[in-house]
């Protein structure tokens, strides 16, 4: 973990001071069992986002059905996506809603459902003036963009060649690219739709990364089974009626 970081999460939890999002009904967050304490980083379209004052995607309307089925109201506490992991297991927030993907590492340290979204493929995105990548050989010394602690990041660190530059969120990622400050950015294809909707999809050139791909889950702590147990049982139901098709499809996602 960064220094600063570190500071700013310890200031975090002496002083208590969170940007949590409760619903309206305040007589149900009266009993501290009844609320699920929601962590996300709101700057992943489209699984958690603001829109105006509130959070909104695909992970928060996950989250928010699993809470109805387990009799909880959801509080929903917005940091950074490299503050998730440590609140939780400080129990700060009870379970992470952020387009989190499983990797050894992680789940060493967390308890993952079961994918809600499954086989999301990595893509190379350049400018539409590049030519079109056909092998990672063509990004040997170019800089490329990804996001900090993603899990294209991850996979990028193991090609040799190319320099990356990490970035805090998507939304960098993009600008970043068109100022030219990266040759392409490797991200999930999940991640693009709302962003070549905002600039145009014909400024850029997009290349598949055949292979890999992304699944994402929710995370809870290890120490907490019967909550995991309970997300775990609702994912399920939620699967098998439906419900989870029905937020993929609200969110254009049909990989």
């Amino acid at each position: 973990m960064k220094t600063s970081h570190y500071i700013a999460l310890v200031i975090f939890i002496i002083t208590g001071i969170w940007l949590w999002y409760y619903p309206d009904n305040q007589q149900e967050l009266r009993a501290p069992k009844n609320i699920l304490r929601v962590g996300t980083n709101a700057e992943y379209p489209p699984f958690s986002f603001k829109d105006g004052n509130k959070i909104v995607g695909l992970d928060i309307d996950v989250v928010k059905e699993i809470a109805k089925r387990i009799g909880k109201v959801t509080a929903f506490a917005n940091m950074d996506f490299d503050m998730l992991i440590p609140q939780l297991q400080f129990g700060t927030i009870d379970i992470i809603a952020a387009g989190l993907s499983e990797t050894p590492e992680r789940a060493n340290q967390l308890a993952f459902t079961t994918p809600h979204l499954r086989d999301d493929p990595f893509l190379i995105i350049t400018l539409a003036d590049k030519p079109p990548i056909i092998s990672m050989h063509q990004l040997v010394g170019k800089k490329v963009i990804v996001n900090q602690g993603f899990t294209a990041e991850l996979y990028m660190q193991q090609i040799p060649g190319p320099i990356l530059l990490a970035l805090p969120t998507v939304a960098d990622a993009f600008i970043a690219l068109q100022q030219g400050k990266g040759y392409a950015f490797v991200t999930a294809a999940s991640a693009v739709g709302p962003f070549f909707d905002k600039y145009g999809q014909e400024k850029f050139k997009v290349s598949r990364i055949p292979g890999p791909k992304e699944d994402y889950s929710l995370a809870v702590s290890k120490k907490n089974s019967e909550l995991f147990e309970q997300v775990q049982q609702a994912l399920i139901s939620m699967e098998r009626d439906g419900t989870l098709t029905k937020i993929r499809q609200k969110w254009g996602i049909m990989l």
